[in-house]
């Protein structure tokens, strides 16, 4: 018996900011890999990569072939696609908004605590 399951949601289908983050539609499409018996030693490594670039949309493929270091393997093309899409912490600005988080809450409580005197 074979089912047909759709493509998960188009990561990037136009130009622009992607419509759902990165790492979402990663997990989403590792489930659909499964979901098509694609995972494991199944299919070989380049028809798993060849369903990984197309499965996100046209513009996110356009991207991934300017990118460098993208290799010929499926897990080299996770690798690229998640450096250029996932976005990196600025250390600065999280330690900034940890400091003024701390201030906050320390704020709110010192006030807390002379409402109750």
């Amino acid at each position: 018996m074979s089912i047909s399951v759709p493509l998960p949601v188009p990561f990037m289908p136009c130009p622009g900011e992607p419509a759902i983050p990165f790492t979402t539609w990663l997990k989403m499409f590792e489930n659909y890999m499964l979901v098509i018996a694609a995972s494991g030693d199944g299919w070989p490594d380049a028809r798993k990569r060849a369903v990984l670039l197309h499965a996100p949309g046209m513009e996110s493929q356009r991207l991934f072939y300017t990118l460098p270091n993208t290799g010929d393997t499926f897990a080299a093309a996770i690798s690229a696609l998640k450096e250029h899409f996932v976005p990196k912490a600025n250390v600065i600005a999280e330690r900034h908004k940890f400091q003024n988080q701390n201030q906050n809450q320390l704020y709110c409580q010192v006030c807390a605590y002379k409402q109750g005197i």
